[in-house]
């Protein structure tokens, strides 16, 4: 029961993410630094990224990112590479108008993570 409640927590988290993110910056937006708080390493991210989509190169979504659109991801894509840690530290550096509008949608929602739970 608690890794599905995790489970559906992780989800919203990348779908939330991904969608204001995106809608903000535009698809590639996570490439560019300054869509980020002043806490952004930028070679660091790339790193990262690099290291997710090696990681990932027998996937199918990857092989065909790389074939039809020469290697570019939009970030709905790459986010659902991301680990845990990975969308953590994707939110830590993200705007605080990003974070914002996450928080809303949090406060706003059925609080999935107390069910099955006697409070």
């Amino acid at each position: 029961m608690a890794f599905e409640v995790v489970e559906e927590i992780e989800f919203a988290l990348r779908t939330q993410i991904s969608y204001h993110h995106g809608t903000k910056y535009g698809p590639d937006g996570y490439l560019d630094p300054n869509n980020f708080s002043r806490y952004h390493d930028g070679r660091n991210f790339q790193h990262h990224l690099r290291t997710i989509l090696r990681e990932n190169k027998d996937s199918p979504v990857v092989k065909h990112h790389n074939d039809k659109y020469d290697g570019k991801y939009p970030l709905w894509v790459i986010i659902e590479f991301f680990s845990m840690g990975m969308l953590s530290r994707f939110l830590r550096i993200c705007t605080m108008r990003i974070r914002i509008l996450l928080l809303i949608f949090i406060l706003l929602r059925e609080p999935v993570w107390r069910i099955g739970f006697s409070v």
